[in-house]
């Protein structure tokens, strides 16, 4: 350990910098652990946030560009790659998390040292043993959660009383509100989300997975949060237009050919400027064959600009492989699993927590599985994908023999399409009760309505 006094490990905190810069791979794993807040050394922590600001920008490590980063962060003075050249004899990319825990393990025992100095001062200043207690057991709770994941008996108690608190408060039952479900359906069974949950919503192609998606989305936002869409498919032109068809009731056709009736143009224009007064707001990301790993930077850049208070992901079969995968994973299975845990442990994480909303496919089986017999199993790669999720929603529909309207004569309702009338069952739920009903509908207009 180095430093003679205040708890340190300046040697592992240059071996994970320099096995980071042989393998920029590893870094979105090692983030999970550490940041540069657990570094010691100033030049280690400023070096290690610049390499994570390249990463976020998919920018190489290489000398030039580092350098170029840190004059533009005005620390160029204080940071410099080659010095951890050197260490690239004996460090290696594998190791990186290996390095990682140990300097954790520093940060952990440095804050305590830190806490057992601000109390000795605390003392001797003749604070108030009441106000000494009351912040010595903050702290306690701070370092003791957070870093080591342990509650001691006591302290659950502590943590017990201040929730009571909290629940009793006007803001605490706005703030539930403003994350219920988007249908009154779904929350008889589905409490609100806090940050950290996962929802995974599985059906097959054509029964309404980015309708569902889209809709958790616009509820949010509609309730003031900022979050962002991801879609691995759709493009933003398609996004907006579904969006209007959505608030305006009109068909997706006549909008896109410019075949609208006057009254139509006024629900139209009606409906932008209802979606532009929400006190919310969505960032579309397109993400065509973009990694996780890709998608995560780009979420961390934009929740530093306060855009990410949730995420809809659209749908996770569609994202990539990355090198660090294509490595390690043989099939696509565990390589999707892996993409789940970086987004279970993003949307969990302490700097960066949201709510998120996964969209996923079912297998062939799911496809073919009568609504009574569905269950999570059905998904594609199941096992794997599901563990980590808090809540899964799985979607079903059954094929219609057609339905005529009796005024026109048209077809509302095309035979052997997908009927109107949507299943949902509530497979998996900490949030709650597991159900299953049907009394939900879409609408011609992409809709999903409670009856």
């Amino acid at each position: 350990m180095s430093g003679n006094v205040t708890p340190s490990n300046i040697d592992a905190e240059m071996a994970v910098i320099s096995s980071v810069l042989i393998d920029p791979d590893m870094l979105p794993e090692v983030r999970q652990l550490i940041s540069e807040k657990d570094f010691y050394n100033e030049r280690n922590r400023t070096t290690f946030k610049i390499l994570c600001d390249l990463y976020e920008q998919q920018m190489p490590f290489d000398t030039f560009i580092f350098l170029d980063e840190a004059k533009k962060q005005n620390v160029d003075d204080i940071v410099t790659a080659m010095d951890y050249a050197g260490y690239n004899t004996v460090a290696s990319g594998i190791y990186a998390m290996h390095y990682a825990e140990f300097v954790k393990d520093s940060s952990v025992r440095r804050r305590r040292w830190m806490m057992g100095q601000e109390l000795v001062s605390k003392i001797y200043k003749n604070i108030p043993t009441a106000e000494i207690e009351e912040w010595l057991r903050a702290e306690v709770l701070g370092v003791v959660v957070n870093n080591d994941g342990v509650m001691e008996w006591e302290q659950s108690f502590i943590l017990e009383d201040e929730l009571e608190e909290l629940y009793a408060t006007p803001q605490h039952a706005e703030q539930l509100e403003s994350w219920s479900m988007p249908w009154a359906s779904w929350s008889r069974f589905i409490s609100p989300a806090e940050k950290g949950i996962l929802i995974t919503v599985a059906a097959p192609d054509g029964v309404g997975k980015t309708l569902v998606g889209e809709h958790f989305a616009e509820h949010w936002a509609r309730m003031g949060k900022h979050g962002v869409y991801v879609h691995f498919e759709l493009s933003k032109k398609t996004m907006v237009d579904r969006r209007t068809c959505r608030y305006a009731s009109i068909d997706y056709n006549s909008l896109i050919t410019d075949n609208l009736s006057p009254d139509e143009r006024k629900r139209r224009d009606a409906a932008k400027q209802y979606v532009r007064n929400w006190e919310g707001s969505i960032t579309y990301l397109h993400t065509p064959r973009w990694t996780i790993d890709m998608v995560t930077n780009k979420l961390r850049m934009l929740h530093k600009q306060g855009k990410c208070d949730f995420v809809v992901i659209d749908y996770l079969e569609k994202a990539q492989a990355s090198t660090r995968q294509a490595k390690l994973f043989n099939n696509p299975y565990q390589r999707e699993a892996d993409d789940v845990e970086i987004l279970k442990s993003f949307s969990e994480s302490e700097d960066y927590g949201c709510r998120m909303v996964m969209l996923s496919q079912f297998g062939k089986e799911g496809k073919e599985t009568p609504f009574k017999e569905l269950t999570r199993t059905k998904i594609r790669g199941a096992g794997e994908k599901t563990e980590k999720a808090n809540v899964v929603v799985l979607l079903h529909k059954e094929i219609s023999p057609g339905q005529l309207d009796k005024q026109t004569g048209k077809w509302i309702i095309e035979p052997g399409s997908y009927d109107a009338k949507l299943g949902i069952v509530i497979d998996k739920n900490t949030l709650g009760r597991t159900a299953r009903f049907t009394d939900q509908e879409t609408t011609p207009f992409f809709s999903i309505y409670d009856k």
